[in-house]
């Protein structure tokens, strides 16, 4: 919801964007630092300058980060993609009903050993099973 209000917002400003995008983006590949991010107007997405390698020259990727319902980030670093083809196999592969399957039985599994309270994770205390694991280890 709260990228389909700033796609509303924005929506005006796309034409000059599209005419401001590919020069502000070639300046930051040839002025920015590495791994220096350009802000967008959505949030969470951020053009990188990645560094030079021995192999090729500095290049820029397209970093996605998740965000929460008030639009801040979910997490510190995100999903790196450089190419158009990188990001449609992602979006095939995550959208793979396998792969939500997966995730649900992750999220079962971390739900049992860690109780959710106010929405931060607190550790339950699994004295057995850390017990095993010692004991496991001393005879090894």
């Amino acid at each position: 919801m709260y990228l389909k209000e700033i796609q509303e917002n924005n929506s005006g400003y796309l034409g000059l964007l599209e005419n401001n995008v590919r020069d502000k983006m070639q300046e930051h590949l040839i002025k920015g630092y590495d791994w220096e991010k350009l802000k967008n107007l959505i949030p969470n997405i951020n053009v990188v300058k990645v560094p030079a390698t021995k192999k090729r020259p500095p290049v820029l990727y397209l970093e996605v980060i998740p965000s929460k319902l008030d639009g801040k980030p979910m997490k510190k670093n995100g999903l790196f993609i450089r190419y158009k083809k990188e990001l449609e196999k992602f979006k095939n592969t995550l959208n793979n009903d396998i792969v939500l399957n997966i995730i649900n039985e992750i999220d079962k599994v971390n739900k049992q050993n860690f109780n959710f309270e106010n929405g931060k994770d607190k550790k339950r205390e699994i004295k057995t099973t850390k017990n095993k694991v010692k004991e496991k280890r001393a005879i090894k």
